[in-house]
């Protein structure tokens, strides 16, 4: 057994190991561990749900401030599964299990897993599918160590200054430019910006064939 390890806490959600999966889940479970090797905060009640998977069963403690945040149980730490019907009371899930290879603590106690919900006879059937699969000498469990994911900040993207007003040279030849205003010049400073001008009203050419003005026809009539 290991405390704490092997545990989203921000997710409320198992870390698998390579080649692990989820067989089954069940919530609104309570574990009570008891022994004598497993004194202080690590014994007593903790309530939550649990998760079967191909390599171990964990529970995940639902209880943030607490010092127990969830409680893996590879089956090869595990002896003397047995299922328990009371008459009265929920079923429950009752065995030995002993301390895993930096587990957080050392020796061996009891626990009762209660399936308040129900669905204690299920998870058992898949559990002891599970640890009769399982070869005499495994290997042992690693568990999975769970990382801060960085937050992506946000790049600035550099502001793109305004246009500046054209040079000298490129004003109205009336106060002494080279080229007419209303010509568009590209700013040397950054050839990807071009500078067009606003184009002046103009009136529109005489049309030949339309017909005269009332002042032109009166004034051919005197």
């Amino acid at each position: 057994m290991a405390v704490n390890q092997g545990w989203d806490a921000a997710r409320f959600q198992p870390l698998l190991a390579p080649g692990e999966g989820i067989c089954r889940t069940c919530h609104d479970v309570e574990v009570e561990v008891s022994g004598d090797s497993i004194m202080g905060t690590k014994s007593g009640n903790h309530k939550g749900s649990a998760c079967l998977t191909t390599q171990r069963f964990v529970v995940g403690v639902k209880n943030p401030r607490g010092p127990v945040q969830s409680i893996s149980m590879p089956f090869y730490c595990l002896q003397g599964i047995e299922v328990k019907q009371p008459i009265f009371g929920a079923n429950y899930l009752t065995g030995y299990m002993r301390s895993d290879t930096n587990g957080g603590w050392n020796g061996r106690c009891q626990f009762k897993m209660y399936f308040n919900s129900g669905g204690a006879i299920e998870f058992a059937m898949d559990f002891m599918r599970l640890l009769r699969a399982v070869p005499p000498n495994p290997p042992p469990y690693e568990h999975v160590v769970a990382h801060a994911v960085p937050v992506a900040q946000p790049v600035a993207q550099p502001a793109q200054p305004y246009p500046s007003a054209p040079p000298a040279e490129y004003q109205d030849e009336s106060k002494g430019g080279t080229q007419p205003a209303a010509s568009a010049y590209y700013q040397p400073s950054n050839p990807h910006t071009m500078y067009v001008p606003a184009q002046q009203a103009t009136a529109p050419p005489a049309d030949p064939d339309a017909p005269p003005s009332y002042y032109d026809a009166t004034k051919k009539q005197q």
